[in-house]
């Protein structure tokens, strides 16, 4: 089976898969079935997890980079119309890039590392102690 990650495209039909949490987003003709954002770090993140709020020196600077000037008291509008101007938003703004949300294989990653703990020695260890996915998933509470 191939599985394929980021934009995947057929005819007028599309699908994204989330960065963060993996969920398949999927769309007709540019309209999708839920929210997607598509960042220029090259995620692209489903509605359930929300872009970080700009600070307004993150705004400045990024009006300022794409060659515009506003008002002091226009910053957040002037800043807003530049988003919904451009097809991605600035990966100061993706929740996987601020680490506002972390993928799970992400999470066992980091966990596996800091207490120092061999993958396939805790897979052996997961199936002696439970024997099925069943065990494993009662105990785990889901």
């Amino acid at each position: 089976m191939k599985i394929r990650h980021g934009f995947v495209s057929n005819s007028s039909s599309s699908s994204f898969i989330c960065a963060i949490c993996g969920d398949l987003v999927e769309g007709w003709n540019s309209s999708y079935d839920r929210d997607l954002t598509c960042y220029d770090c090259g995620h692209e993140v489903c509605g359930d997890h929300p872009r970080r709020e700009a600070t307004i020196q993150e705004m400045k600077d990024f009006i300022a980079k794409e060659g515009e000037t506003c008002e002091e008291d226009e910053i957040v509008e002037c800043f807003q119309e530049l988003l919904d101007d451009e097809y991605e938003e600035p990966a100061f703004l993706c929740p996987l890039c601020n680490l506002d949300a972390i993928p799970d294989f992400l999470f066992m990653n980091y966990l596996l590392k800091i207490f120092k703990i061999n993958e396939d020695s805790m897979r052996k260890e997961i199936k002696a102690r439970f024997g099925n996915m069943e065990a494993l998933k009662s105990f785990l509470g889901k």
